[in-house]
Protein backbone atom coordinates (compact mmCIF):
# COMPACT_ATOMS: atom_id res chain seq x y z
CA UNK A 1 0.00 0.00 0.00
CA UNK A 2 2.69 2.28 1.50
CA UNK A 3 4.64 1.71 -2.00
CA UNK A 4 1.56 2.40 -4.60
CA UNK A 5 1.08 5.63 -2.89
CA UNK A 6 4.60 6.52 -3.51
CA UNK A 7 4.06 5.72 -7.22
CA UNK A 8 1.03 7.56 -7.31
CA UNK A 9 2.03 10.83 -6.02
CA UNK A 10 5.37 10.56 -7.70
CA UNK A 11 3.14 10.06 -11.14
CA UNK A 12 1.15 13.10 -9.95
CA UNK A 13 4.37 15.10 -8.92
CA UNK A 14 6.05 14.01 -12.43
CA UNK A 15 3.11 15.14 -14.17
CA UNK A 16 2.46 18.65 -12.91
CA UNK A 17 6.06 19.46 -13.41
CA UNK A 18 5.89 18.55 -16.62
CA UNK A 19 3.12 20.31 -17.30
CA UNK A 20 4.57 23.68 -15.48
CA UNK A 21 7.49 23.16 -17.84
CA UNK A 22 5.67 23.01 -20.78
CA UNK A 23 3.35 25.63 -19.82
CA UNK A 24 6.48 28.27 -18.54
CA UNK A 25 8.11 27.16 -22.10
CA UNK A 26 5.02 27.80 -24.15
CA UNK A 27 4.50 31.55 -22.78
CA UNK A 28 8.36 32.38 -22.17
CA UNK A 29 8.73 31.13 -25.86
CA UNK A 30 6.01 33.37 -27.39
CA UNK A 31 6.51 36.54 -28.98
CA UNK A 32 7.18 37.85 -32.29
CA UNK A 33 8.61 41.56 -33.63
CA UNK A 34 6.22 44.35 -34.39
CA UNK A 35 6.89 46.67 -37.68
CA UNK A 36 6.43 50.13 -36.02
CA UNK A 37 7.43 52.00 -39.05
CA UNK A 38 8.81 51.62 -41.88
CA UNK A 39 11.04 54.43 -44.63
CA UNK A 40 11.76 55.06 -48.24
CA UNK A 41 13.59 57.50 -50.03
CA UNK A 42 12.78 59.63 -52.91
CA UNK A 43 14.79 57.78 -55.91
CA UNK A 44 15.78 61.32 -57.39
CA UNK A 45 17.52 61.93 -54.05
CA UNK A 46 20.33 58.96 -54.72
CA UNK A 47 23.41 58.48 -56.32
CA UNK A 48 23.89 55.51 -57.94
CA UNK A 49 27.02 53.53 -56.26
CA UNK A 50 26.29 55.69 -53.41
CA UNK A 51 24.95 54.01 -50.06
CA UNK A 52 21.91 55.50 -48.37
CA UNK A 53 20.27 54.43 -45.25
CA UNK A 54 16.75 53.31 -44.51
CA UNK A 55 14.85 52.46 -41.37
CA UNK A 56 12.72 50.78 -39.18
CA UNK A 57 11.73 50.80 -36.11
CA UNK A 58 11.18 47.24 -34.97
CA UNK A 59 9.25 45.75 -31.20
CA UNK A 60 9.65 42.56 -29.94
CA UNK A 61 6.62 41.97 -27.81
CA UNK A 62 7.74 38.26 -25.99
CA UNK A 63 9.80 37.63 -23.10
CA UNK A 64 13.74 36.62 -23.30
CA UNK A 65 15.88 37.89 -25.67
CA UNK A 66 16.20 36.53 -29.31
CA UNK A 67 18.81 36.65 -31.30
CA UNK A 68 18.31 37.82 -34.62
CA UNK A 69 19.99 35.21 -37.39
CA UNK A 70 19.65 37.38 -40.84
CA UNK A 71 17.00 39.68 -41.89
CA UNK A 72 16.16 39.39 -45.64
CA UNK A 73 14.09 41.10 -48.08
CA UNK A 74 11.48 39.06 -49.97
CA UNK A 75 10.60 39.86 -53.95
CA UNK A 76 7.47 40.16 -55.35
CA UNK A 77 8.07 36.53 -56.94
CA UNK A 78 8.71 35.35 -53.61
CA UNK A 79 12.05 35.06 -53.26
CA UNK A 80 14.78 36.77 -51.09
CA UNK A 81 16.40 39.41 -52.75
CA UNK A 82 19.81 38.57 -53.64
CA UNK A 83 22.90 40.86 -53.42
CA UNK A 84 23.83 41.40 -57.46
CA UNK A 85 24.96 43.58 -59.92
CA UNK A 86 22.15 45.63 -59.66
CA UNK A 87 21.38 46.46 -55.73
CA UNK A 88 23.37 45.48 -52.88
CA UNK A 89 21.71 45.08 -49.03
CA UNK A 90 23.69 45.07 -45.70
CA UNK A 91 21.37 44.85 -42.12
CA UNK A 92 22.37 46.57 -39.41
CA UNK A 93 20.49 46.99 -35.95
CA UNK A 94 20.72 50.22 -34.22
CA UNK A 95 19.79 50.59 -30.52
CA UNK A 96 18.30 53.43 -28.92
CA UNK A 97 20.39 55.75 -26.91
CA UNK A 98 18.98 58.27 -24.07
CA UNK A 99 19.18 61.61 -25.42
CA UNK A 100 19.36 60.93 -29.43
CA UNK A 101 16.58 62.16 -30.76
CA UNK A 102 17.28 61.12 -34.09
CA UNK A 103 16.97 57.62 -35.25
CA UNK A 104 17.49 56.33 -38.68
CA UNK A 105 15.02 57.26 -40.85
CA UNK A 106 15.79 57.70 -44.95
CA UNK A 107 19.49 58.92 -44.88
CA UNK A 108 22.06 59.11 -47.50
CA UNK A 109 25.40 58.01 -46.46
CA UNK A 110 26.47 61.60 -45.84
CA UNK A 111 24.43 62.72 -43.51
CA UNK A 112 24.36 59.45 -41.52
CA UNK A 113 28.19 59.60 -41.16
CA UNK A 114 27.50 63.57 -40.35
CA UNK A 115 25.00 62.60 -37.90
CA UNK A 116 27.37 60.33 -36.08
CA UNK A 117 24.60 57.19 -37.22
CA UNK A 118 26.59 54.94 -39.00
CA UNK A 119 29.11 54.23 -35.93
CA UNK A 120 27.02 53.24 -33.47
CA UNK A 121 25.23 50.43 -36.41
CA UNK A 122 25.46 46.95 -35.63
CA UNK A 123 26.06 44.11 -37.29
CA UNK A 124 22.39 41.84 -37.40
CA UNK A 125 23.51 38.90 -38.44
CA UNK A 126 23.64 36.69 -34.64
CA UNK A 127 22.62 39.92 -33.05
CA UNK A 128 21.24 39.22 -29.04
CA UNK A 129 18.43 41.88 -28.94
CA UNK A 130 19.06 43.97 -25.77
CA UNK A 131 16.06 46.20 -25.75
CA UNK A 132 12.25 45.66 -26.67
CA UNK A 133 12.28 48.39 -29.32
CA UNK A 134 15.44 48.83 -31.92
CA UNK A 135 15.73 50.14 -35.89
CA UNK A 136 16.63 47.99 -38.56
CA UNK A 137 18.84 49.92 -40.96
CA UNK A 138 19.11 48.48 -44.48
CA UNK A 139 21.96 50.19 -46.25
CA UNK A 140 21.41 49.80 -49.96
CA UNK A 141 23.14 50.26 -52.80
CA UNK A 142 21.69 50.83 -56.21
CA UNK A 143 24.43 50.44 -58.79
CA UNK A 144 21.57 50.43 -61.57
CA UNK A 145 19.58 53.31 -62.05
CA UNK A 146 16.91 51.07 -64.47
CA UNK A 147 16.41 49.34 -60.75
CA UNK A 148 12.47 49.43 -60.00
CA UNK A 149 10.87 48.54 -56.64
CA UNK A 150 10.60 44.88 -56.68
CA UNK A 151 10.90 44.65 -52.48
CA UNK A 152 6.97 43.52 -50.93
CA UNK A 153 7.91 42.52 -47.47
CA UNK A 154 11.06 42.21 -44.79
CA UNK A 155 11.84 38.84 -42.83
CA UNK A 156 13.59 39.20 -39.51
CA UNK A 157 15.09 35.27 -39.01
CA UNK A 158 15.68 34.56 -35.26
CA UNK A 159 16.16 32.21 -32.58
CA UNK A 160 14.42 32.40 -29.61
CA UNK A 161 14.81 29.47 -26.46
CA UNK A 162 16.38 27.15 -29.47
CA UNK A 163 13.49 27.03 -31.52
CA UNK A 164 13.88 28.88 -35.17
CA UNK A 165 11.43 31.41 -36.30
CA UNK A 166 10.64 34.08 -38.46
CA UNK A 167 8.37 37.31 -38.93
CA UNK A 168 7.62 39.02 -42.17
CA UNK A 169 6.57 42.66 -42.28
CA UNK A 170 5.20 43.84 -45.63
CA UNK A 171 7.28 46.23 -47.73
CA UNK A 172 6.38 48.56 -50.60
CA UNK A 173 10.47 48.99 -51.52
CA UNK A 174 13.40 51.68 -51.12
CA UNK A 175 12.04 54.49 -53.32
CA UNK A 176 8.66 56.84 -52.29
CA UNK A 177 5.52 56.03 -54.56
Amino acid sequence: MKKTLIIVFSAIAIFFIGLFTWLFYFQYARGEFILNSASSIDKGAITINEPFYLGFNVKWTGNGKPTINDIKLIKNDGSYLENDEVVTVEPFIEEFVPGLMNPTEALIEQEAVEQGLVEGYLPAQNYTINQQEFNVVLKVTLKDESYTNNINAIEIQYTNLNSQRENQFLYNGFFAQ
